[in-house]
């Protein structure tokens, strides 16, 4: 089996494309790719960013170059508002934008590794974990490896993920679970990296979370990405605001790399203390998914186990506002019409003490 790593490069326009503005600062950001099952020569290349603005799918464009000398322009399959992102942050809007392109490659090269990155997009400013980070126009990188093959029976799928988006947590704790399903039976394995200014070019004096607080704050505080999983835990933070991490995903068969992606974004840090972490648990044995979320007035409440138990209601400050029996039934509705605009949590506890959290928006 012949393995080589190929390249593609996301180049995005300073003037003419809408999110490739000069100097504009993305809050978190993504790229993906997959091989055509059909053709395993034909890569899929998926890139998600966030941005504070939208100018429509008919003008927001980025350039791709695809590594053999082809360059192209992609258009924003679809742009949407995060709501959580919103009400956290305080801003008007903070959009995630989606771009989906394809490339038919001729053959495979006798050599090559290349690099994803994203020209003239910024990070935000007044990064507490970047020493020099209120420095504006702090350039932001992303990379990726694409492996091909010419032997039909090789393929590469990526593994799903929690969506794209920013992490928020208080002053108790932060938890985020990232890895919710991988069907190819590849071996996954997360890795925190240092974030990127370019290609091979780290940003300067950077700290993790962890390292941050140990070190200028004195705190016992510690930041872990599980390997394997890609749980997020940060006990302690020690700071409100921005904090930047960067990690990649990357897929083994047999001890081979078979694919990579790669993402970037940022932790924002409240006063508020969560009375227990934030936790997405789409991928747990005990588990609970809210929708619609953003919610108006009613919020639904779907229970992976549906065992007898309670759901409690309470708001970002850990206060409790509600407590309902859980009836046994798979989906349960909860009337939150009366809720003030804001970010809230449900707790779902079975009576074999096992629990789940999930949050929402009420709009």
């Amino acid at each position: 089996m012949r393995l080589l790593l190929f390249t593609v490069a996301l180049f995005v326009q300073s003037v003419a494309w809408a999110c490739g503005g000069l100097g504009q600062q993305v809050y978190a950001a993504e790229i993906r790719y997959k091989l055509d099952p059909a053709n395993n020569m034909r890569c899929l290349v998926n890139i998600t960013m966030d941005f504070d603005i939208n100018e429509g799918t008919t003008y927001d464009s980025i350039i791709v170059t695809w590594g053999d000398g082809i360059v192209s322009a992609l258009y924003a399959d679809s742009i949407t508002d995060d709501s959580l992102a919103d009400v956290y942050l305080g801003r008007n809007h903070i959009y995630t934008h989606y771009y989906s392109g394809a490339h038919l490659y001729d053959s495979i090269p006798s050599v090559g590794h290349y690099t994803v990155f994203v020209q003239n997009q910024y990070r935000v400013n007044y990064i507490n974990n970047i020493a020099g980070g209120a420095a504006a126009n702090m350039p932001m990188y992303l990379a990726t490896q694409i492996v091909l093959n010419s032997s039909p029976q090789f393929t590469y799928q990526p593994p799903l993920l929690q969506p794209l988006g920013l992490y928020f947590g208080g002053f108790d704790s932060l938890t985020e679970h990232v890895l919710m399903n991988n069907t190819t039976g590849d071996s996954v394995a997360f890795e925190q990296i240092v974030p990127l200014v370019e290609a091979g070019v780290t940003v300067p004096q950077y700290l993790a979370p962890g390292s941050f607080c140990q070190q200028l704050a004195g705190t016992n505080s510690t930041f872990n990405l599980d390997t394997k999983t890609g749980e997020i835990n940060w006990n302690t933070p020690c700071y409100t605001g921005v904090f930047a991490i960067a990690y990649t995903v990357n897929s083994y068969r047999n001890g081979v790399l078979t694919g990579s992606l790669m993402r970037d974004q940022n932790i924002y840090i409240g006063w508020e203390p969560l009375s227990t972490a934030i936790t997405t648990t789409a991928n747990k044995q005990t588990g609970i998914r809210l929708f619609p979320n953003p919610a108006n007035t009613e919020l639904n409440v779907s229970i992976t186990d549906a065992a007898a138990g309670f759901i409690e209601l309470s708001n970002i400050t850990g206060q409790k506002i509600t407590m309902v029996q859980s009836n046994g039934n798979t989906v349960q509705t909860l009337d939150v019409s009366a809720l003030a605009p804001g970010i809230y949590f449900v707790t779902y506890r079975n009576n074999s003490g096992k629990q789940s959290v999930e949050k929402f928006v009420k709009n």
